[in-house]
């Protein structure tokens, strides 16, 4: 069978396929007929001649038809028969030959000889052994012709039950060879299961060598995070690629197929806490309340939002100044002008007078505030707009929440506002004392403020991981700033959460810092995200290797390594992976007054009188490198 006529069949629609080995089937039937007749009495002229075994052949066929539809016997796919379409042959054929046996002993009891029932024992075991054989053959032709076809080698991890469903769907994708199963049970290796022998994960130099392995497929839901991170470096060190089935939570009320599996990235390096989405202390603050969000279409701020709907607030306001943003998040809710749940705000913080309007109109109970700039080179670029933004951005919110007798006020912030070598960090640091002279400004007190300090998150519109991925993706190089650059990592859902046990935390004026484990270096972060593409690392001692990691030096502003705290210590909470830091507070004298003379600056333009309210009120700002970084002695 030629490869083009596979092309072509393998190109009919599956109605047509089905279609053609259904009318295989009854031709085989009625071939199975003449050769049981035949094998009975050596002829079959006489079958013709006998009227009455016309009519049964034509009754037979006609009752064969709803039979093979009822068992599905032409569905299965021919490349992929098993064990469980034998068993549909033989229970199909055998009911079928069954009520033909009913059928001949009726009539046998009013005399009426039509057909003879020796010839149907016969053609029982024929029927059976024909249709069978048609379909391992036809395996065997198609997987002849797809001998030469170059296929992607696959090991699945895990011979379970996951690892078993896996296989069967894979088993319907012609681009892939099934080598076998990795398992860590011992006794179960070297075993067959389904079909596909078991080895130990220790082999896979041996797998790799023999038939080089292009891709490991993980099927274990359950698996946990310091497993997965296990499997993953031992993979890593061979460049093949690696993907997962997700786990039991996000596959459940979903079928198991191919499209279920997903590329692993850096994320399952990262040794992180899974986020249960299940807080009894979340559940019972946020329910029945009305939040407002900040920043509501960024990275932190739409993470926020989607963890607050599971706990179910009376009202979520949606704040956010990009339209798109705003848009995408609200479509994700299922958004509708209908929903008085979820209410859509194109607006910024900076619009004081319409703020306070949205906190009194919706009597919001709190405030996550997670708009900010925080693009190291583009505030770098853009001084005025970051302090603008940041700065009197968080006063202007934090302001108009003290008015509207808003009952927490939680501030996302950074690790970068910890001794800034930038203005980001600078103007987050400013922003941290300004919430903190508020505070202790306001006599009522009717208001609990929190500060929230934490690192990078994964996959956030500023993090280097999505930047990676796109190099990788079109060839490299894959740049790096410095060979010794570390940063602090953690997911956007364990981010989330944490702010928002943290924010229900505070009481008075408290700020907090989120456990980031310990710090990593970018450049093992890019070898890892390489080798997990299957891909090989190009330098000195590899020129022949795929991508290489390019060195660009610090950025303006840039640390080779982030801190969490300025001075002081930290004490624990309930929850182990959030601390309440202890150090001095640093209250402005006439926060007013200040924010007043920031606007003035703002409004001449005056980038000089800017720098130097940034100096005095963040005395710890020291520039890192680069020209608009300058200190104001220099």
């Amino acid at each position: 069978m030629s490869k083009e006529l596979i092309e072509i069949l393998l190109g009919l629609k599956r109605s047509v396929k089905i279609s053609i080995i259904f009318l295989i089937d009854l031709l085989i039937t009625n071939i199975s007929f003449l050769s049981a007749y035949f094998a009975k009495f050596s002829e079959i002229d006489s079958l013709f001649t006998n009227i009455n075994s016309i009519y049964f052949l034509i009754f037979a066929n006609l009752l064969t038809i709803p039979i093979f539809l009822k068992f599905g016997v032409h569905k299965n796919v021919v490349r992929f028969v098993n064990t469980n379409f034998i068993k549909d042959i033989f229970i199909s054929i055998t009911f079928l030959v069954s009520l033909l046996l009913i059928i001949i002993y009726l009539f046998s009891i009013k005399g009426v000889d039509i057909f003879p029932v020796t010839v149907l024992s016969i053609f029982w075991f024929q029927v059976i052994i024909f249709i069978i054989a048609s379909r391992f053959i036809g395996k065997w032709l198609l997987s002849f012709s797809y001998a030469n076809i170059e296929n992607r080698n696959i090991i699945i991890y895990g011979a379970g039950v996951a690892g078993i469903n896996l296989l069967y769907a894979l088993s319907k994708n012609n681009q892939y060879n099934i080598i076998g199963f990795f398992d860590d049970d011992r006794n179960i290796s070297n075993q067959v299961v389904a079909g596909k022998k078991v080895y130990s994960p220790s082999q896979i130099d041996y797998l790799n060598l023999k038939f080089k392995v292009d891709e490991v497929l993980i099927a274990m839901p359950s698996i946990s995070v310091s497993k997965k991170k296990e499997i993953l470096e031992k993979l890593s060190e061979h460049n093949i690629s690696v993907r997962s089935l997700p786990s039991f939570s996000e596959l459940v009320n979903k079928k198991l197929n191919f499209s279920n599996l997903k590329n692993l990235d850096i994320n399952d390096l990262l040794e992180r806490s899974v986020v249960s989405n299940k807080n009894d202390i979340l559940s019972s603050s946020i329910k029945g309340k009305n939040i407002l969000i900040s920043g509501s279409g960024g990275s932190i701020g739409s993470e926020l939002a989607r963890q607050v709907l599971l706990n179910k607030p009376k009202i979520i306001v949606l704040l956010e100044r990009n339209e798109f943003s705003l848009y995408s998040i609200f479509e994700e809710f299922g958004g509708t002008s209908s929903n008085k749940r979820i209410i859509p705000i194109l607006d910024s913080v900076l619009n004081h007078s319409q703020i306070i309007k949205y906190l009194n109109k919706y009597q919001i109970d709190f405030v996550f505030h997670a708009a900010a700039y925080k693009h190291v080179p583009m505030i770098e670029s853009n001084i005025e707009s970051g302090i603008k933004n940041n700065v009197i951005g968080t006063y202007s919110l934090a302001k108009a929440a003290i008015k509207c007798n808003v009952s927490k006020f939680i501030l996302v912030s950074t690790d970068k506002a910890v001794r800034p070598t930038n203005y980001m960090g600078a103007t987050k640091r400013f922003s941290e004392i300004v919430i903190q002279s508020i505070y202790h400004q306001n006599k009522r007190k009717n208001c609990d403020f929190s500060i929230i300090r934490f690192g990078n998150v994964l996959g956030s519109s500023g993090s280097v991981i999505p930047l990676f991925d796109k190099q990788i993706l079109s060839g490299g190089p894959v740049t790096v700033t410095d060979p010794n650059v570390m940063r602090y990592f953690m997911t956007i859902p364990e981010a989330a959460e944490l702010l928002l046990q943290a924010g229900f935390m505070a009481r008075g004026c408290e700020s907090f810092v989120l456990d980031m484990g310990e710090p990593v270096k970018i450049v093992d972060l890019a070898e890892k995200m390489i080798k997990l593409n299957g891909l090989k690392l190009k330098n000195n001692d590899n020129p022949g290797g795929d991508i290489e990691i390019k060195f660009t030096g610090l950025r303006p502003g840039e640390k080779l390594y982030e801190e969490l705290l300025i001075s002081g210590n930290l004490s624990k909470t309930k929850n182990h992976s959030i601390y309440k830091i202890e150090e001095p507070i640093q209250i402005l004298d006439d926060v007013d007054q200040l924010i007043k003379g920031v606007k003035r600056c703002l409004d001449s333009g005056d980038l000089t009188c800017l720098k130097k309210i940034v100096k005095k009120v963040v005395p710890e700002y020291h520039a890192s490198n680069g020209k608009l970084n300058q200190t104001l002695d220099s």
